[in-house]
């Protein structure tokens, strides 16, 4: 809450938890409206609007004596989390969309901006639901105008805003991500290259290709787009150059 941070009791099996005055952290005299709590690493990080905070420390045990959770520091840098649903941790770090775009938080507290290239979507956006579906190297982020997908592995983005894509929730049930709009309730199939039976376009969009900078290359003489053909498509290139 704005006023702090409850801590239960040590977890017991078949008891339901049960808190304490004595397992509260204080957060009254930090600044801004709390947003989102995660667990990361070693630490509790908790998102006010606009900065970014963090505690450690086993706390105390359940009569409240022996270590105590330590005071709420804040992480240098980028503002916190707009919604606590954006915050998504994984092996990379703690990802979550702030007033200035998509940001992850590493094991050093350091911060990076890995989604300038969709400052675009993401400014007027706001994150439904952050999931990772099982066997998979992706981080889907469920806003009402369509499916944020980012591969931590190739660092790439990708954006789905197919009209049978507008989702108001989403969730992985079964190891399968799913997605409910406002008529549908739709389950993914890795083995259909289809949204709910209809057909949708991909485009794809590369960065400049800086030739100096391929062995000091100079020309460009042949360029091959290799593809795997899983089903009868239609492909259309564009090239661009820019001799500034």
């Amino acid at each position: 809450t704005d006023e702090g941070v409850f801590f239960s009791k040590l977890n017991q099996t078949n008891i339901f938890p049960e808190f304490s005055l004595a397992l509260e952290v204080s957060t009254q005299d930090l600044p801004g409206r709390t947003t989102g709590i995660a667990g990361y690493a070693d630490k509790l990080i908790l998102s006010k609007r606009g900065r970014l905070f963090y505690s450690y420390g086993q706390g105390p045990d359940n009569l409240g004596g022996g270590a105590s959770f330590s005071t709420f520091e804040e992480v240098p840098g980028v503002g916190g989390a707009i919604d606590g649903k954006s915050m998504h941790v994984n092996s990379a770090g703690l990802h979550f969309q702030s007033d200035k775009g998509m940001f992850v938080l590493d094991g050093g507290l350091n911060t990076v901006n890995f989604g300038a290239s969709y400052e675009d979507e993401t400014a007027s956006n706001t994150v439904l639901k952050t999931l990772s579906p099982v066997d998979s190297e992706s981080i889907r982020y469920v806003m009402s105008t369509g499916i944020l997908s980012y591969d931590t592995h190739f660092q790439t983005w990708s954006l789905d805003t197919s009209t049978e894509l507008v989702p108001i929730d989403a969730a992985i049930y079964n190891n399968a991500f799913c997605i409910l709009t406002a008529s549908k309730l739709l389950r993914e199939n890795k083995t259909v290259w289809q949204d709910d039976a209809v057909d949708y376009d991909i485009e794809i969009q590369t960065g400049w290709i800086t030739l100096a900078g391929l062995s000091g290359y100079q020309r460009l003489y042949r360029i091959f787009v290799v593809m795997d053909n899983h089903t009868p498509y239609n492909g259309k290139i564009s090239l661009a150059y820019d001799y500034g």
